[in-house]
């Protein structure tokens, strides 16, 4: 029984159901018996089409193999990526904390010495805003922290590596300012003492 949508109703071993017209053929057209590979009838010889079957089978097994194990390298390439900034952020961190108090006793410092008062209040001055500088950078590391959380729990696993371009820019702010607070501190205190230029600062 055919059907204008091209299925027809068919049956086999006692089973009905419905198949694409065009896949079928009428009963009255008598099937020819295909030559086997030893030339006479028997079992068929597998056709070109089946051959090329098996063939884009095979490739696509490779292929799924090939993403399966690229996956695997991805998600241990972004595990190592996720520690590393997480280990240099924490660097950063404690950069930051002892600039501060290296900060806080320069501070103290000017407060307690015999300059003059237009000193003591532009030394005073120049370490309130490295403070306020610290401070800035010490929001921008913890607001960091909470987005690579954000990121972490949106996309668990092997989904980080769409992040990779944020973490490497993470990674590099983090060796920046691990870096720079140590020589801010060294600036300023060389600034203080009258053995650097505010330039230098």
């Amino acid at each position: 029984k055919k059907r204008d949508d091209g299925w027809s109703k068919v049956s086999k071993d006692g089973v009905e159901g419905w198949a694409p017209t065009s896949y079928l053929r009428d009963l009255e057209t008598p099937v020819t018996p295909r030559p086997s590979v030893s030339g006479g009838l028997g079992k068929p010889a597998p056709s070109q089409a089946y051959s090329a079957l098996e063939s884009a089978g095979a490739q696509v097994q490779q292929a799924l193999e090939a993403c399966g194990q690229r996956e695997l390298e991805l998600r241990k390439q972004t595990t190592a990526t996720v520690e590393s900034v997480a280990t240099k952020v924490s660097a950063a961190q404690q950069s930051i904390i002892d600039a501060q108090g290296h900060i806080v006793k320069l501070a103290a410092q000017v407060a307690q010495s015999g300059d003059s008062a237009r000193h003591k209040e532009t030394g005073l001055a120049i370490t309130s805003k490295a403070k306020e500088m610290l401070d800035g950078m010490y929001g921008m590391i913890l607001a960091a922290i909470d987005m690579r959380r954000d990121l972490e729990a949106a996309s668990p696993g092997p989904g980080m590596a769409r992040h990779g371009p944020w973490l490497v820019a993470l990674s590099s702010a983090s060796d920046a300012v691990a870096a720079g607070c140590p020589m801010l501190v060294e600036a300023l205190r060389c600034v203080l003492g009258r053995k650097g230029k505010h330039e230098e600062l």
